[in-house]
């Protein structure tokens, strides 16, 4: 097999295998760490569930390729651009607000996490087939 084509077939492989188990698996995290601390859980929104996929395509590159400042360049982009809207009375959040808005800066963080530890690994994974040849070696004695 072409290692060019090996190479685009694995990716594909690892991004589908990311996309939507990867989805369930945060989710799954989620309700386990939400159920343990009491934290009540929201609906799931299909925008994130699509940007989160992005993420972890993203990150599988990353790991297959060794482009890590791209995992750099993504977090700092989305700290940078706000990902949430802040609501005040005159300069200052109210109490119950703060509470909402620490439980929801805490969710995000756990996203992120779980999408990135995702994304890389299977990246990483990918590259060692890739790199080890067992896609070529399966072909081989087929």
């Amino acid at each position: 097999m072409n290692p060019i084509l090996q190479t685009v077939v694995i990716f594909l492989v690892a991004v589908i295998l990311s996309w939507y188990p990867g989805n369930q698996l945060i989710w799954g995290f989620w309700k386990i760490v939400a159920a343990l601390h009491k934290i009540p859980i929201r609906h799931r929104n299909i925008l994130v569930q699509k940007i989160g996929g992005l993420e972890r395509t993203l990150y599988i590159y990353a790991g297959m390729f060794s482009h890590y400042e791209l995992v750099t360049a993504w977090l700092i982009m989305k700290g940078f651009f706000g990902w949430i809207e802040r609501t005040r009375e005159r300069g200052t959040i109210v109490p119950r607000e703060e509470r909402d808005l620490l439980g929801r800066y805490n969710s995000y963080l756990f996203g992120n996490i779980c999408s990135v530890l995702i994304g890389l690994g299977t990246g990483l994974v990918a590259k060692f087939v890739v790199d080890t040849g067992v896609i070529s070696n399966i072909v081989a004695c087929i």
